[in-house]
């Protein structure tokens, strides 16, 4: 919040002198113009504007204080929301990738990043040991159980996969995605059952832009600043009297950046717009 203390300008204005008359005597001084009066200091909330519970009432003001007053191990201390708290001794976390299909490789090695991550928060080892909050014993006193699910590239099968996990399997946290159109499509699903997801290398700008979640994570940067950095890099590497010819995949990921590296490239950048080849998805 800005306030802008007001404060008064004194401004004396002089009085012109009498001219002489005859031996009388001098022409009285204008009288000197009065002082401005100096502007509040504001101390009393006067001079800035109200807002919310602003200025307060009263010789007292009240602050507040709303967090955990424990270590909140047993999920006690938190909000309800989502599928949390979980019941019983065991966590449910989902993967939901594409494990087969175009993007089957990538989504396979995505998996076994999460089947490690499950090992280590289960049974101690990696990052878990760097974490006072971790001890390998599961997360808050319940073991992890591992729920998987694959996308096969597919935004309506990775929606009907989480929306089970999520009333069927009770995951509290989930993730997966690859592509930015599936990953999108979840992000819809964790904001409505309010249920957090952590995607993996999707860079559509839309997806920390117009399609911005509080329920989903973005680890990866975006096609934006792709595009930003390649406008800097190339450039000065390649030399300026350069043509850029786009190839791209012809889905978000692809379309997302293409127009960063033309807007960074050849609209603010000193390269000329050459063409472009779309390349269907698959």
């Amino acid at each position: 919040m800005k306030a802008i203390g007001a404060t008064g300008i004194a401004a004396g204005i002089a009085g012109c002198a009498g001219g002489d008359g005859g031996d009388g005597g001098d022409g009285s001084d204008g009288s000197d113009g009065s002082d401005g009066s100096d502007g509040s200091d504001g101390s009393d909330g006067s001079d800035y504007e109200a807002i919310g519970n602003f200025p307060p009432e009263g010789d007292t003001v009240a602050i507040g204080f709303n967090g955990p007053t424990s270590d909140g191990s047993d999920g006690s201390d938190y909000e309800a929301i989502g599928n949390f708290p979980p019941e019983g001794d065991t966590v449910a976390i989902g993967f939901n990738g594409p494990t087969s299909g175009a993007l089957g490789p990538d989504g396979q090695d995505q998996e076994k990043g999460y089947d490690l991550a499950i090992e280590h928060l289960n049974n101690g080892g990696g990052l878990v040991d760097y974490w006072d909050r971790l001890s390998g014993d599961g997360i808050m006193g319940h073991e992890v159980e591992p729920t998987k699910a694959d996308t096969a590239g597919s935004a309506d099968t990775a929606q009907d996969n989480i929306e089970r996990m999520i009333q069927q399997d009770n995951i509290q946290f989930w993730t997966g995605g690859m592509s930015s159109t599936v990953t999108m499509a979840m992000q819809n699903v964790a904001q409505r059952e309010k249920v957090p997801f952590m995607g993996g290398n999707s860079t559509s700008s839309g997806i920390s832009g117009e399609n911005c979640s509080r329920y989903y994570f973005h680890p990866t940067f975006h096609a934006e600043i792709i595009g930003m950095a390649m406008g800097e890099a190339a450039p000065s590497v390649l030399g300026e009297d350069r043509s850029l010819f786009h190839i791209y995949m012809d889905y978000s990921y692809g379309q997302s950046n293409r127009d960063a590296a033309r807007k960074y490239l050849t609209e603010q950048g000193p390269w000329e717009h050459a063409g472009q080849a779309a390349i269907a998805e698959g």
